[in-house]
């Protein structure tokens, strides 16, 4: 384990609040066999900020990127800095990365102001996830729904189905795959770094994954979530195309945002963000809201933008 390593965890264990699940230790670790670092800036022994990367190296380039099935990986503040001493913050801890070809990361909600990331010479686009807010009444929450929601949940025959906590990682990760196939695309993470994130997740006690089965064990739909100090994130949904007329794909996201709620106590139900057009109608139907959170990046030369799609990856 690394000094910045070392650090970091020390600064997450004291304010552990502010980090999303994707950049909690055991994720990092999971997701780049450990192989990540940390740019720490402090003032004397106070740590006033973290930004954890994933540098990697191919055809001689150095670039930092998003490991995969981690949605946010970017700079975290302590709660005693405000808005206002970020700006040089923000431009020291820029000057720590190591020499790069080009940094291409997803900052967590908390970064909402990009100006100091502007002035220090880092481009954005914006992306949207979609959240529920769960201290509203439940009446409230259902209420956020379409009125199609409201009844296919309302109405679905609940004795014909069992909701349980699936162990079968294999399974989940075929049926993934073959969604993608259905696509013609390639699925983006190996079955080996699904089941290590999700080993990490249940033995952290910070995720599970869940699945709605009929009386002939015929699974419908599966959700992997996971969850931090604040929030769920339905991070994988897999359905079965031939059995979406049940609705039970509907039924297990409410019982999952119930569970949310009244289980697991947290503040908000996410759906982990979507730019597809289709998929965030569903987010909307369920009365989740839009929340933004930025791309950040920055390229040596026009160059290696160019040639960015190139070594990604």
């Amino acid at each position: 384990m690394s000094n910045q390593q070392d650090i970091y965890r020390r600064f997450f264990a004291q304010c552990r609040e502010v980090f999303p699940v994707s950049m909690h230790p055991w994720n990092l670790d999971a997701m780049t066999q450990g192989n990540w670092a940390a740019v720490i800036m402090k003032k004397g022994t106070d740590v006033q900020a973290v930004w954890p990367y994933y540098l990697k190296k191919k055809y001689g380039i150095a670039y930092v990127t998003m490991p995969v099935l981690t949605k946010w990986m970017g700079p975290v503040f302590s709660p005693k800095i405000g808005q206002q001493k970020r700006t040089g913050i923000i431009r020291e801890m820029i000057k720590q990365f190591p020499s790069l070809s080009y940094q291409d990361q997803n900052f967590p909600y908390e970064n909402v102001d990009w100006s100091p990331f502007e002035w220090a010479g880092l481009s954005q686009s914006i992306k949207y996830s979609f959240r529920i807010d769960l201290e509203q009444e439940t009446s409230l929450i259902k209420n956020g729904m379409i009125k199609q929601y409201q009844k296919m949940i309302d109405q679905f025959p609940r004795e014909a189905f069992t909701i349980f906590q699936d162990k079968d990682v294999s399974s989940f990760y075929q049926k993934s795959q073959q969604i993608f196939n259905q696509q013609d695309l390639k699925i983006p993470y190996s079955f080996e770094q699904l089941s290590s994130q999700f080993t990490a997740a249940v033995e952290n006690e910070q995720g599970a994954l869940f699945s709605i089965k009929d009386g002939d064990e015929q699974i419908h739909s599966s959700v992997f979530l996971l969850w931090d100090d604040t929030s769920c994130y339905t991070h994988i949904i897999v359905d079965d195309k031939e059995k979406r007329s049940s609705n039970a794909s509907f039924y297990l996201i409410w019982h999952l945002i119930m569970y949310a709620k009244q289980n697991l106590q947290k503040r908000h139900f996410d759906f982990e963000g979507s730019m597809i057009k289709g998929v965030q109608e569903v987010r909307k139907n369920f009365g989740a809201q839009p929340i933004a959170y930025h791309r950040g990046y920055r390229y040596r030369n026009r160059f290696v933008k160019l040639g960015h799609s190139f070594v990604s990856g």
